[in-house]
């Protein structure tokens, strides 16, 4: 740059007016193919970051030559200080709250590193602002006041709808809360001027899934893909960049690629960034090979960016199965790599830098490899115009021919899940209603979980039950309600059917107790036989459940045969959960409870993940609390309910943990429900 080092005291915004690439740095990364990385995330859900100097050096040796850096909106709170530091912010012991700091954290960051003469501080990176709540209505004289302190090039990386996200922060975070204050953003984006002076165009980058978390057949039909099309069509010259395209690890995605592809011909201002676990083919949602037919049809709207948050040098946690800087760097290369090979090197040119570049408004160097806009337009295999259109109906054609295909298959389907066109669910062989037995010798058979409520609170009664039971050769049943209740939120055109069908939460739902009591006692003698009532709707974080407890006894003493199902540490429910305290298997509120089922000679039933989601350290992170419970209880006739798994929470040698609980501790039992 030629600058002398300024000091700290006489740095700010002005000196930051240059804070965009300079024509050679573009001129450079075209040259040497290495890659703009649109969104480079500087600090982690701690805000902690390994700095500038990591950061560089790691671009240098990964090929990246530039990258536009955001904070993170959210800081996780460390809750307890018997409990570690949160790694990961799926971690369920603490909240995400709104952290406005984090844009001034690495602003900072950036102004002492060009203080101290540091000229990639404004030759290698540009800047986004994203602290902002956006469920705050007053958030647009936010923006505008942090647009008139720095000079961002960008609003974002915001969070819309991501339920893993928005389940654990503070107030949620749903599209009623989002739209109002997502408008008022792009307006600022789209403004000319702010506070008097004039300005170019800035876009909106944001993340957000195209579906609920969901695994249900009746949810398959992207159900948030209406909230992307109001963002695109908020203000149409601004552009917007979605950034990893909607898709993550969970959740039904066949037919989502056409989607996709419709909405970039659709929306012109609308952008889409390939992360790397899309280009290393870690995603259903979006496989690598459609991901290179999309970059290659729509090389203008398609760009690269990196994921991993703070740390540039050090490795993730190996636990959760993340990759390293070095390694999202690595798969992106190569993912660019293939493109050129298979579309040429205009298109590797757009998705390398061009795209991005455009993107955030920066001058493009010129390139003999890059054709002009035009002509890529006239050149590239656009989609029809209505392909979004007519993809969304043969999605909408799948939901319905469910319903018309033999009633046994379809229930089947409901609970594990019917197959695509191209293949069954995980690759497994088509379900049936009753599978059957591999040995001649019959068993009588008492099926230990079933819950005679749903998450509506909705049932098909006991008679359906026994049928059920009868064709599954059980000959009796531990049944139990749902002790919570899955809201309908106003803003959602369909009632949710399942806990998981979208982000509204879930409340506790006393009444689940009743009414199992009223369906047992409609039985005659016979059929009461058959069934072991069980009752558990209280919140297990509440002192005063106990009463709840008592009450329910007292009124039934001779018909309840344990307390549960209990629902303590669960992956997603907890997260859903109003009261935001985390229920756990040794809270004091259970302590009374755990005393009265000793007193009356009840077992009790309780859900409690053995570890934390999504870690594989082989730790077990929550069988501490349950090994709490059973020293100080040793007379407790505890049930650990699925031995501790639940969907993303399980260790490969999970059984020798269960193996050594049992041969532990006597009075503790295991179901193998759902496992």
């Amino acid at each position: 740059m030629g600058m002398p080092p300024k000091t700290k005291t006489q740095a700010g915004a002005g000196d930051f007016e240059m804070m965009r690439p300079q024509a050679h740095t573009l001129a450079k990364v075209a040259s040497d193919k290495t890659l703009f990385d649109a969104h480079c995330h500087y600090l982690n859900y701690l805000q902690q970051t390994e700095g500038v100097e990591a950061l560089v050096g790691a671009m240098d040796k990964a090929g990246i030559g530039f990258a536009v850096l955001t904070g993170t909106a959210f800081k996780k709170m460390w809750v307890g200080a018997d409990q570690p530091m949160p790694q990961h912010f799926l971690y369920d012991d603490g909240d995400l709250y709104h952290y406005s700091m984090t844009d001034g954290l690495l602003t900072n960051d950036l102004k002492m590193a060009y203080d101290k003469g540091k000229d990639f501080a404004v030759n290698r990176f540009a800047v986004m602002a994203c602290g902002f709540n956006l469920g705050d209505f007053g958030i647009q004289a936010e923006v505008e006041r942090a647009l008139g302190q720095y000079p961002y090039v960008a609003i974002g990386e915001m969070t819309l709808q991501s339920d893993d996200i928005n389940n654990v922060t503070i107030k949620g975070g749903n599209w009623s809360y989002f739209q109002p204050a997502i408008e008022k953003v792009i307006a600022v984006c789209g403004a000319s001027s702010v506070n008097n002076k004039p300005k170019k165009k800035l876009p909106f980058v944001f993340v957000s899934d195209a579906r609920s978390i969901s695994t249900k057949p009746y949810r398959h039909d992207f159900e948030y893909l209406d909230q992307i099309e109001d963002v695109a069509q908020a203000m149409p010259d601004v552009k917007c960049l979605w950034v990893g395209a909607g898709v993550f690890m969970r959740g039904l995605w066949d037919g989502y690629a056409p989607i996709l592809e419709g909405m970039l011909t659709k929306y012109a201002n609308l952008y889409i960034s390939f992360t790397p676990e899309i280009c290393a083919g870690k995603l259903d949602g979006l496989s690598r090979a459609a991901a290179l037919e999309i970059a290659g049809k729509h090389p203008q709207q398609c760009c690269l960016g990196t994921t991993i948050r703070g740390l540039f040098v050090t490795r993730p946690p190996h636990e959760f199965g993340g990759m390293s800087y070095a390694e999202e760097c690595a798969a992106l290369s190569s993912f660019a790599d293939d493109v050129e090979a298979k579309y040429g090197t205009s298109a590797a040119a757009w998705l390398r830098y061009r795209t991005a570049a455009t993107v955030y408004n920066f001058d493009l160097p010129s390139d003999p490899n890059a054709k002009s806009k035009a002509a890529m337009v006239e050149t590239s295999m656009r989609v029809l115009g209505k392909e979004l259109e007519d993809a969304k109906a043969a999605q909408m054609e799948q939901k319905k021919s469910m319903i018309a295909q033999d009633p046994n298959q379809f229930i089947s389907g409901l609970a594990y899940g019917l197959p695509s066109s191209k293949r069954t669910n995980r690759g497994a062989p088509t379900p049936k209603t009753v599978l059957p037995s591999r040995v001649e010798k019959k068993w009588k058979s008492i099926d230990c979980h079933l819950h005679l409520l749903d998450f509506l609170q909705k049932s098909s009664g006991t008679v359906a039950a026994l049928k059920a039971m009868d064709g599954c050769e059980v000959e009796r049943a531990v049944v139990f309600g749902m002790p919570c209740c899955k809201k309908w939120c106003y803003y959602r055109p369909e009632q949710p059917l399942y806990y998981q069908d979208d982000n509204s939460p879930c409340y506790v739902y006393a009444y689940a107790d009743q009414m199992v009591a009223d369906a047992w006692l409609a039985l005659g003698d016979k059929e009461r036989e058959r069934f072991a009532p069980c009752f558990a709707s209280f919140d297990p974080t509440d002192l005063a459940a106990i009463s709840h407890v008592r009450r329910m006894y007292n009124k039934y003493p001779k018909m309840w045969r344990a307390v549960g199902e209990v629902m303590c540490r669960h992956d997603d429910l907890t997260t859903m959960l109003l009261g935001k305290e985390i229920p756990r298997i040794n809270h004091p509120a259970l302590d009374s409870i755990y005393e009265f089922c000793m007193q009356v000679d009840l077992p009790i039933l309780v859900h409690q993940n053995a570890d934390r989601v999504g870690d594989n350290d082989a730790a077990w992170s929550f069988r501490g609390e349950v090994e709490d419970v059973l020293k100080r209880y040793p007379t407790l006739k505890l049930v650990w309910v699925h031995a501790g798994v639940s969907r993303r929470c399980s260790e490969p040698n999970h059984y020798e943990m269960i193996d050594m609980m049992l041969s532990k501790y006597p009075n503790l039992g295991v179901d193998f429900s759902w496992v």
